[in-house]
């Protein structure tokens, strides 16, 4: 065993373990107090087994995976995840460049990092409910890994095969599906505050005054004096090329403060 800094909530994923093991007895969703022998250590020493039974653990994936068999013992410093157990599972360990990630076909299921020469994980316990990995339906989880798609299309990569975990597609009510899909009331053609002449009616930002000036050099900013937004035309001689001259009309807009 390797002494580390470690909080309750982490686990050390070991190819070494025969077993998965762990000191804390509030983390089991069912539990079975018992004598069931002794675990033996990497320096041949021996810990008692005070119960066995199940645990939940919920990774930063969203997918929940539980631990069958999980051995409570109450002297152990660490928490520990047999790898050799998910092998037995169906699971795929991946060691290498410091990460550990757990696959099952093409789902990431979980994912560690290496911390101290050992690669740790830090799931969420889920006590109240025990979801088994490989009958829990996977619907809702790849329709949104997918980007929200449709059941029909969902339905056309599950005849593919390729969605590991769905039995049926059958979508439940996706509020975010329902937002993404509500249409605007279009505008009116002729909205009430049409107005007959140009520049009659202006909308704009209040904002000003402006770091760069105009083609003319104006400003555009408001004056404190006006009352009312009334715009002018301000028209100016910029340059002449040739025997054409150019004129630039500057819009400034008097913008009520």
């Amino acid at each position: 065993m390797v002494n580390i800094t470690h909080d309750d909530s982490s686990w050390v994923v070991d190819s070494g373990a025969t077993c998965h093991v762990t000191s804390q007895r509030d983390f089991y969703s069912s539990y079975t107090p018992g004598n069931f022998g002794n675990v033996r250590m990497g320096n041949n020493g021996q810990l008692k087994i005070a119960g066995i039974k199940d645990i939940c653990l919920k990774f930063d994936t969203g997918i929940e995976l539980v631990l069958h068999n999980v051995k409570h013992v109450p002297d152990m410093r660490l928490n520990l995840i047999s790898a050799g157990l998910l092998d037995d599972d169906g699971y795929s360990n991946n060691f290498g460049n410091g990460i550990w990630k757990l696959t099952r076909g093409s789902l990431i299921v979980a994912r560690g990092k290496r911390c101290s020469k050992l690669y740790m994980t830090h799931p969420k316990i889920f006590k109240d409910r025990v979801n088994v990995m490989v009958n829990t339906d996977m619907t809702d989880l790849w329709h949104k890994r997918l980007g929200h798609m449709s059941e029909k299309g969902m339905s056309l990569l599950l005849e593919r095969n390729v969605l590991p975990g769905v039995h049926d597609i059958h979508l439940k009510k996706c509020s975010h599906c329902l937002a993404g899909k509500q249409n605007r009331v279009s505008f009116k053609s002729h909205p009430p505050s049409r107005k007959e002449s140009i520049l009659d009616l202006v909308h704009s930002d209040v904002c000003g005054p402006m770091k760069t000036r105009t083609l003319c050099h104006a400003p555009d900013r408001p004056d404190d004096v006006a009352t009312a937004a009334q715009p002018f035309v301000n028209i100016r001689r910029l340059f002449s090329l040739g025997n054409a001259r150019l004129l630039c009309i500057s819009i400034t807009l008097r913008i009520l403060i």
